[in-house]
């Protein structure tokens, strides 16, 4: 009866501490795009304050269109801002599964 040859695995199987490596790794790259989306957040969060200042600023002294350009900027970056709380939202759902 003749040797059955031994079995080889192959090369395009990740060994399981390859695949920890990965899952480690893309769970760095969710956090570390997590992170970075909050402090574009917080940054926006700011602006918003700021334009609404100015506005108020402008209103004041009887600056109509300063006071309308402003609140236009605040409405831009209040937009983004809702669209960094869905990609954070979204990054955060992708941490818990």
């Amino acid at each position: 009866m003749p040797k059955t040859p031994p079995r080889r695995w192959t090369t395009a199987t990740p060994s399981r501490s390859e695949q920890l490596q990965n899952v480690k790794k893309g769970i760095a790259d969710v956090v570390t795009a997590k992170k970075r989306l909050q402090m574009q957040e917080k940054s926006l969060q700011q602006s918003v304050v700021k334009l609404d200042t100015q506005a108020r600023q402008a209103l004041s002294a009887g600056n109509e269109e300063l006071a309308r350009t402003a609140l236009e900027r605040k409405n831009v970056a209040q937009t983004e801002l809702q669209g960094l709380d869905t990609q954070v939202t979204e990054l955060e759902d992708q941490q818990s599964s």
